[in-house]
C-alpha cells in the first residue's frame, strides 16, 4: 500500500471519527452548561428574593412609635401663640428617651404649621442631645413637608431614602435617612405641626449586604429611577443626589427598561446575568400573608426599590470554561486512542 494510499485511508476514516468525537463532547458541554446556568438561575432567584427579605417590615417600628409619639402629653398641651415652656421640656424628654432606646433613629423633631422645628432631638455621641432653640432651622422648603402637609391626622408620609441634609448641604461622612412625618393635634383637637423621625438606614443596608456575602456575583440596590442606593463600588451610589448620571438608567437603558417594566425578571446581556426583583418594604392595619400593609401610609418617588444580583459576563466566562476545559483534556487521550488503529491501518 503507498503512503498516498494509506493518508487518504486514514483521514477518511479519522475525520468522520474525530467529528462524532467532538460532536459528543459539544453535546455533553451544552447539557452540563444548561444544568450549571440553571442552578445559577435558580441560586441567584433566591439569592434576590432572600435579599428582599431583609427590607420588608423595616417601618413597622418607626410607624408605631411616632403615632405613639403624636399621643404625648407634652404635645396634647402645645397651644400654638402661647407659653409652652412646660410642653417643651416633656416633649423634649420624651423624644430623647425613644432616641436612647431606638439605634435606628438618628433625629426626632416637632415642627409647627409653618414648618420651623420647634423642638429637636439628635442622636450624638454622648447620648441623645437636644438642639438649642438659636440652632433650629426652616425646613418649609424641604419635600417631606410639603407631603405632609396634605397628610390627614394618623396618616403618615415616608420618604424616599436619601441623603441627609444639613443646612442645605449633604451631610458627611454620608447618612442614609429615611423621614416619617404625621401631622400632630393638640388636646383640642388643634392642628399644631408635625413629627418628624429621622431613620437610620445605614444598619439596613449593612444587613441587606450581609445576606449576599461569599454568593455568586455582586448585589445592588436601585430607586425607582434606577440610581443605586447600594454598590459594592461606594463611588457608584447616590447619583441622584449629586445631579450625576450615574444610573443604570443611565449606563444600562435597555436592561433597565425591561428591568422596571416586570416584577421579576432575569436576563443574559453582555454585561452578563441580571436577577431583578422589585421590593416594597409594605407597610399597617391588615396583614395580608407576611407582610403588613399600611393603608394610612403615603409614599411619593422612591419606591418601589429593585434588588439586582450581577454575575458578571467575565464570571460566566469562568463558568464555561470550567465546564468545557476538563471535557477537552479528557477528550484528547480518546482521540489519540481513536487515532492510534486508524493510523496502524
Amino acid at each position: 500500500m503507498t503512503a498516498q494510499t494509506s493518508s487518504r485511508i486514514f483521514f477518511r476514516l479519522a475525520v468522520p471519527w474525530s467529528v462524532v468525537l467532538f460532536l459528543v463532547i459539544y453535546l455533553i458541554y451544552l447539557w452540563q452548561l444548561d444544568s450549571q446556568f440553571g442552578q445559577l438561575r435558580l441560586q441567584q432567584e433566591h439569592n434576590v428574593r432572600f435579599a428582599s427579605s431583609t427590607l420588608i417590615n423595616i417601618f413597622h417600628e418607626p410607624i408605631t412609635d411616632i403615632l405613639l409619639l403624636t399621643q404625648s402629653e407634652g404635645l396634647k398641651r402645645w397651644r400654638t401663640g402661647q407659653d409652652n415652656q412646660l410642653a417643651e421640656i416633656a416633649i423634649a424628654e420624651n423624644f430623647r428617651n425613644q432616641i436612647a432606646i431606638k439605634e435606628r433613629y438618628d433625629q426626632i423633631r416637632f415642627l409647627d404649621t409653618r414648618g420651623m422645628e420647634r423642638i429637636r432631638v439628635n442622636r450624638g455621641s454622648e447620648g441623645p442631645k437636644t438642639t438649642p432653640h438659636r440652632e433650629l432651622q426652616d425646613k418649609s422648603n424641604r419635600y417631606y413637608f410639603y407631603e405632609a402637609r396634605n397628610l390627614s391626622p394618623k396618616e403618615i408620609y415616608i420618604s424616599p431614602l436619601d441623603l441627609n441634609k444639613e443646612h442645605g448641604r449633604v451631610e458627611t461622612p454620608f447618612k442614609p435617612t429615611i423621614r416619617l412625618t404625621t401631622p400632630v393635634l393638640n388636646g383640642v383637637n388643634e392642628p399644631i405641626g408635625f413629627l418628624v423621625i429621622n431613620y437610620l438606614a445605614e444598619a439596613m443596608l449593612k444587613e441587606f449586604v450581609a445576606q449576599y456575602k461569599d454568593r455568586l456575583g455582586n448585589i445592588a440596590l436601585l430607586n425607582d429611577e434606577g440610581f443605586w442606593l447600594y454598590h459594592h463600588d461606594p463611588s457608584m451610589s447616590w447619583g441622584f443626589m449629586f445631579d450625576n448620571d450615574l444610573s443604570l438608567a443611565k449606563n444600562l437603558p435597555n436592561a433597565w427598561f425591561q428591568i422596571n417594566s416586570a416584577e421579576y425578571l432575569q436576563q443574559i446581556t453582555e454585561h452578563g446575568m441580571l436577577t431583578s426583583l422589585k421590593t416594597q418594604p409594605y407597610l399597617l392595619n391588615t396583614t395580608q400573608g407576611n407582610r403588613h400593609v399600611y393603608e394610612n401610609v403615603t409614599y411619593s418617588s422612591g419606591y418601589p426599590w429593585t434588588v439586582i444580583s450581577q454575575i458578571e459576563s467575565t464570571e460566566l466566562e469562568s463558568v464555561k470554561a470550567g465546564i468545557l476545559n476538563p471535557l477537552l483534556l479528557s477528550g484528547t487521550p480518546l482521540f489519540l486512542t481513536i487515532l492510534g488503529p486508524v493510523n496502524t491501518n
